[in-house]
C-alpha cells in the first residue's frame, strides 16, 4: 500500500492505491482526489531490487457542468449532454434547462441560472445553448465573477480557458453544425487555466472592471 498527498487548486487530500500485480503496471488509478480531480500514478520504469520505481503523479481534472438554453438550443445542449454524462473527465451534470422545444423560458433566464451555480462554486463550468451563442454569452456575463465566450472553433475554445479563464462557453445551434459542437465541447474538458501564467493578470484586470 502507498500513501501520499496530493494538492490541487490550493486543496490536499490524501490519496492511496494498492499495487494490482506484483508485475507493477505501468500505470495506476489512484483512489478519487476530489469532486475536480483524478490523479494516475505512472512508474516510468519497471523496479527492481536495484533499481526502485520511478514514479510520476498525473492529475487529471474533473468537472462539475452546468447546462442550460432556450428552445432553439435544446437540441444541442441534450447532445452534448450525454456526451458529458459518459465522459470519465466530468463528474456531475447540472442541467437548469429547457428540457423540450415547447418550454419557452427566455435565454436570459437559462443563462444566469447556470451562471450563479459557477459564480456560487456549485459548478466549475458551464455550457449554454441558444440560437446564435450570443444571447446566452451577454446574460451570463452580467452575474458577478463570471467569463463567458461564445466560440465556434477550436482556438477560440483553447484560448478562452488558457488566455481568459473563461468559466462559461456559450454555441449557437443555428450557427454550428451538431458533430463540430460535440468535438469543441469535448476539447473544451482539456483545457485548465494556469493561475501561474502570464494571463492570470489580465484576468485580474478584467475582475477588477466589474461595477
Amino acid at each position: 500500500m502507498m500513501r501520499g498527498v496530493a494538492r490541487c487548486r490550493g486543496r490536499a487530500s490524501e490519496v492511496q492505491t494498492t499495487t494490482c500485480s506484483p508485475a507493477f503496471p505501468s500505470v495506476q488509478l489512484i483512489s478519487s482526489l476530489s469532486n475536480s480531480t483524478r490523479i494516475l500514478l505512472a512508474f516510468t520504469k519497471l523496479p527492481s531490487k536495484k533499481n526502485p520505481p520511478i514514479t510520476s503523479y498525473i492529475m487529471a481534472p474533473t468537472w462539475r457542468i452546468a447546462m442550460g438554453c432556450d428552445e432553439a438550443g435544446v437540441s444541442y445542449k441534450n447532445a452534448i449532454k450525454r456526451d458529458f454524462e459518459s465522459d470519465s473527465r466530468v463528474s456531475e451534470v447540472i442541467d437548469v434547462g429547457s428540457g423540450e422545444t415547447s418550454d419557452k423560458t427566455a435565454y436570459p433566464t437559462r443563462a444566469a441560472a447556470a451562471a450563479r451555480l459557477v459564480a456560487e462554486g456549485k459548478a466549475d463550468r458551464a455550457l449554454l445553448v441558444c440560437g446564435t451563442g450570443l444571447g446566452v454569452a451577454i446574460a451570463a456575463n452580467k452575474i458577478k465573477g463570471v467569463r463567458a465566450v461564445t466560440a465556434h472553433d477550436s482556438f477560440s475554445v483553447e484560448r478562452s480557458v488558457l488566455s481568459n479563464n473563461a468559466q462559461v462557453l456559450c454555441m449557437g445551434e443555428r450557427v454550428v453544425g451538431l458533430e463540430l459542437a460535440r468535438r469543441l465541447a469535448k476539447e473544451w474538458l482539456g483545457y485548465e487555466f494556469d493561475e501561474n501564467s502570464a494571463s492570470a493578470k489580465k484576468v485580474d484586470e478584467i475582475d477588477q472592471l466589474e461595477a
